[in-house]
Order: structure tokens, then sequence, then C-alpha cells
């Protein structure tokens, strides 16, 4: 079945695109109310579809629309139905005085061959033509009065049937006019009620876990699975900057050659050291920051990572880490640590079904670290800042893979 927006057509449909129902302007909304329309077939609208009794869009009949009323061929508003009667009149030709004569003449004619009828007997004939010719006249008048009488007896009939079916279209037409003003007082109703909406959808409690729990330092609680820490002045420093000039300052001294040293994380993003190099040993000051997450995070770490971004130009894509998409590496890493020396850049984690995004600014010397289903449900990465806030200032984040305990349940993906 096609519902077709009645409030549409009346021009007042407050749902407009989030209407439930058709909105079609080629629908002549004439036909559609009144079943009837003053153009009929030479409406450029089309007569599809009309209301039924109960007031539901129902499609209409080639039938039914070639039945069309034109209404600008009468003096009301409503369609009215005609009677048509078809009356037959059949006349008798009456006789002219040409077929007088030419009887008379055939009279004469036969007294001339027949001799023998004499004077009285002709006139007696002629008497009786006579007699029968205004017999024929009087009986043609009467057949004329009686069809004349009969034809204006049916037209008073129809006069009268139009009287009726006048008054009937006057009675449907006030009705549509009380309905159509009942709908109007509903659709203000209806719509007050909108206006006056609550703000707030459901008000029974909700225990469900969330989907991201963002804390500001390490609580007394037990970490959770849907945890984001941000841990901030993470390390003691004499000056701002004072980590982030050391490890450059210690990387460079390592006795290691630096092409070698520093690799291109996937092509151009950003540089990463070379983990098969040497070269841990050599930068203590790493190693210390390891030590301090393994003791404030409580974390048996599994592996590292050292990432150098150079400028604000370079940056990291949305992603998982490895845990997410490898059960090896999920067995032995719940959590994902890291500590951001040097510029402020945001970390921004991006929901892997609804897309949506968080955005979080780590200033120097700033620890965050989020767990297991965070890692499930979300993607990470570092944005690119702006061209127009372009700076030739590092930053340097130091990353640390492993297990600690934690109340875990489920993702929701």
């Amino acid at each position: 079945m096609t519902n077709i927006c009645k409030f549409y057509l009346k021009g007042n449909c407050k749902q407009k695109d989030n209407c439930q129902f058709i909105h079609d302007s080629k629908i002549c909304k004439f036909f559609f109310f009144n079943g009837s329309c003053k153009k009929g077939s030479e409406c450029q609208f089309n007569h599809n579809f009309r209301l039924n009794e109960k007031g539901i869009s129902v499609p209409v009949s080639p039938e039914e629309q070639n039945n069309t009323i034109p209404l600008s061929e009468l003096s009301i508003e409503e369609p009215i139905t005609f009677v048509k009667v078809e009356t037959e009149v059949v006349l008798k030709e009456p006789i002219s005085n040409h077929s007088q004569n030419s009887r008379k003449s055939n009279d004469n004619n036969r007294h001339d061959n027949n001799k023998h009828i004499n004077y009285n007997d002709r006139r007696n004939n002629e008497k009786s033509d006579n007699n029968n010719n205004r017999n024929n006249n009087n009986r043609n008048e009467n057949n004329r009065y009686r069809n004349n009488y009969e034809i204006k007896n049916n037209e008073k009939s129809d006069n009268n049937d139009n009287n009726i079916n006048y008054k009937q279209n006057n009675d449907r037409q006030n009705d549509r006019q009380n309905d159509r003003q009942n709908d109007r007082q509903s659709n203000d109703k209806q719509n007050n009620k909108r206006k006056h909406k609550k703000n707030t959808e459901n008000f029974n409690p909700s225990h469900e876990h969330l989907d991201m729990n963002i804390l500001v330092g390490l609580g007394t609680r037990k970490l959770r699975a849907n945890d984001v820490v941000i841990y901030p002045n993470f390390l003691n420093e004499a000056t701002p900057g004072y980590f982030y000039d050391k490890l450059i300052s210690e990387m460079e001294q390592s006795g290691v050659n630096q092409d070698d040293l520093w690799k291109l994380w996937h092509g151009d993003s950003h540089l990463i050291a070379d983990d098969h190099i040497g070269w841990k040993k050599k930068v203590p000051t790493f190693g210390y920051i390891i030590d301090e997450i393994k003791r404030i995070f409580k974390v048996d770490v599994k592996s590292t990572r050292f990432n150098w971004y150079r400028d604000t130009k370079e940056w990291k894509p949305f992603h998982f880490d490895a845990a997410a998409v490898k059960e090896d590496k999920a067995a032995t890493q719940n959590i994902t640590v890291g500590l951001s020396l040097g510029r402020t850049r945001e970390v921004a984690f991006e929901h892997a079904k609804t897309r949506t995004t968080v955005c979080i600014p780590l200033p120097n010397n700033t620890v965050y670290s989020f767990s297991k289903n965070v890692n499930v449900e979300w993607r990470h990465g570092i944005p690119q800042v702006p061209p127009e806030e372009y700076e030739e200032k590092g930053r340097i984040s130091i990353i640390a893979w492993g297990w600690t305990e934690m109340d875990d349940f489920p993702p929701k993906i």
C-alpha cells in the first residue's frame, strides 16, 4: 500500500525530510481530498490516489480516473451525478396538400376508368377519405402532446435529482471542512507537545561499562579494561625539556651510525629507533624511564619503542597496537603506556565502528596509557599539526607494552 502524506499536500507537514510518508508534488490535492477535480482529465497533476472513508490514501483505477467530471462545466464546487434519459419521439408525417391533391386526381382517374360508379358513391368515398385524414391529423397531434408532456416530466425529474445531489454535495463539503479544521487543531496540539519535549530520554539507571573511561592520575582502585589514564609531570625534571634534550644527546653520542639508528615508520611519517641495533645499553636515560613506568604502573614490560617526531609536520595515522590483531601478543600484553617529551602534541582516539574521535593534549613530561578494550574498540594516533601552526620543535614518545592486573571484561565489538 502506498501511503501519501496528506499534510504535505496541505502544505503543513512538520516532519519534512524525516516524514515516513511519501511527499509527491505531482499529485492533484483536489482529487486526493475531494475525489474530484475541476479540470478533470485536463489537469496537469495525476489522479492516481485519493483518500478513502477511513482517511487512508488508496490507488485509483484507470476507470475511476476516466469517469472524473470536470467541475468547470458546473456552477457548484462538488461533482453532481447526472441521470441521462433518452427519449425517442416518433412522429407520423402529416398529410400535405400535395398528397391530398394527388389522391383527388387518382379518384378522378378512377371515375373515368370506372364509369359504372355513380356520382353518390364517389362523394361518399371522398367524405370517407377526408374523415380518415382528419383522424390521422388528430392522432399525430395527440402523439406530439404526449411526447412533449413526457419530456417536460423527465426534465422536472432531472431537476429534482440535481437539487437533491446538490444538497448532498453541500453536506459532504461541510463535513470535509469540519474534518480539516479538526486536523488543524490536532496538528497544533501535536506541535505544542513537540515544543515541550523533555531533554532527558531515559530515567532508568544504567550500570553498563562505558566505551572509554578517562582518569587523571592513578587512583587507589584497580585499572579496568576500558581505562585511559593521563598522568602529568611523570618524571622529576629540573627544567622543562630536560629529558627530551638528554635523550637526543645520548642517542647522538651512542656511537651508533645515525643513518642506521633511525628508521622511517611506514615510509615517511616519523622516525623510530631500530631495536635490532644495540643502542639501549648506551642510552641510560631510556632505561631509567622504562624502570619508572614499570614501578608506577606495576606493569611487566614485554616490548618498548623510541619514537621521534622531529617537527610538527611528522605524525602517526590511526592504528591498533599488535595485541588487538595478534593472539600471541594479546596473551602477554593488556596495556600500552607512553611518555610524551618535548612539544605538546595530541593523542587522538577513533572508534572502530562509529568513527567518533576523541583528542587529548599531551604536554611535555606527560604519560598516557590505555587498556586492552580501548585498544580493541578504538584506533589511536598522533594527528598532524595544521600548517599555519608549524614549528620546528620535536617530540619524543617512549612506548612500553606489557601486562598488569586489571578488572577485565569483554569488549563491545
